[in-house]
């Protein structure tokens, strides 16, 4: 998984080989996640293994290595949750600015979006099973590759985290 140091971005993939391919996708569609913001990437295994990135010389990253510092299984728990509700937050500014875009007045379309909410249903368990419950709302409504957009590459929680940070 990878969760940004200021815990807003997060973003799971079933293994290394995945999260390598998103990398690699995000980058061809000229996406750096968190560029120029005040923030950095952290990657760990489900385990709380912190993984180092392993950069080629065409600065592409070719594999993971473990550091040996792991981080607590509650702390990485509080790191994901934090993500997933600003994710929500994301996703209600982006709805009230769509309906104000629309002509609504701007206190309709807030109550429009505070009522309409998307909220992520609160994952329970081990890391991993809160990391698979997470992948499978990322999976939500994942259109095929050949029709997906740099943007719109999932459900709403994966686009909310690429809108805001990617």
């Amino acid at each position: 998984m990878v969760l940004s140091a200021n815990d807003r971005f997060l973003h799971v993939c079933r293994d290394q080989a995945g999260l390598r391919e998103h990398i690699a996708a995000d980058l061809a569609h000229g996406l750096a996640p968190l560029a120029g913001r005040r923030t950095s990437l952290e990657f760990f295994d489900v385990g709380g293994q912190r993984l180092q990135p392993v950069v080629g010389p065409q600065w592409t990253v070719d594999g993971f290595v473990a550091t040996g510092e792991r981080v607590g299984e509650r702390d990485l728990l509080v790191r994901m949750e934090s993500a997933v509700r600003t994710a929500e937050l994301i996703d209600r500014r982006h709805t009230v600015g769509l309906l104000v875009a629309e002509g609504l007045p701007e206190d309709e379309a807030r109550r429009v979006a505070g009522r309409d909410r998307r909220r992520v249903p609160r994952t329970q368990g081990s890391v991993l099973e809160q990391a698979e419950q997470i992948l499978a709302l990322l999976d939500e409504g994942d259109e095929a590759p050949d029709t997906a957009t740099a943007l719109n590459r999932g459900g709403w929680l994966h686009s909310a985290w690429h809108a805001a940070f990617g």
